[in-house]
């Protein structure tokens, strides 16, 4: 039987897999197969507790090519990123990301590694 040290030892350095480090919470949450409710719902509440300003979309859509108008990007690393914001989530949270996202076959493609 493990300890909680020992348990806390392996768990408590759990690192952002860098397949996923520069994905929105959001973009975990819909597009890596194996996401739990769990997990799904914190990545969600990230977003819901990110003031509006750094949530404001980057890219063009149709609307902004039809007035000629384009998006200004957020200031770099708002914390929307999953490597900035991987610490608010929680222990199951982490572990069913790393499991989902090893397990993912498009993040794990020879394609990514290029």
């Amino acid at each position: 039987m493990k300890t909680f040290i020992k348990f806390y030892e392996e768990t408590a350095n759990l690192q952002c897999p860098p397949a996923i480090q520069y994905f929105t919470p959001d973009e975990v949450a819909e597009t890596v197969e194996g996401i739990d409710d769990v997990a799904y719902r914190e990545l969600w509440q990230i977003l819901a507790n990110t003031p509006k300003q750094e949530r404001k979309p980057t890219g063009s859509d149709v609307t902004d090519i039809e007035q000629g108008t384009s998006e200004v990007p957020p200031e770099p690393d708002v914390g929307l990123r999953m490597k900035d914001c991987w610490n608010q989530l929680s222990l199951p949270a982490k572990q069913n990301i790393i499991n989902s996202v090893s397990k993912d076959v498009y993040l794990n493609s020879e394609y990514l590694k290029k």
